[in-house]
């Protein structure tokens, strides 16, 4: 999987810089953004909301259409939500990677 995800993201970065350009290394905190907020047809889901269990807010999206003035009650709620459903999408990544990989 290492592998595959390093020529990935050799290819993203290969097609960011411009005529063999020696700035590669300014590029790849773009590059990952962009790989991490990509959905994956292997797991049906982006890597960041595997990870945080939630879309990430993307440079053209203003906080303000995210940001809620939400009690303390409706905060906890979110909280319990998060971790009930933080085992149910690991198992489903867990399964329909394995599925990929048979």
């Amino acid at each position: 999987m290492v592998e595959k995800f390093n020529q990935t993201l050799k290819g993203m970065i290969n097609k960011t810089i411009l005529d063999n350009s020696q700035d590669w290394d300014q590029h790849i905190e773009k590059c990952l953004f962009n790989y991490r907020t990509s959905y994956h047809h292997s797991t049906k889901f982006t890597p960041f909301y595997v990870m945080y269990l939630r879309q990430a807010v993307l440079p053209n999206e203003t906080l303000d259409n995210y940001v809620e003035n939400v009690g303390d009650e409706a905060v906890e709620n979110s909280a319990e939500n998060i971790i009930s459903n933080l085992e149910v999408v690991r198992q489903e990544v867990g399964e329909k990677l394995k599925q990929k990989c048979r």
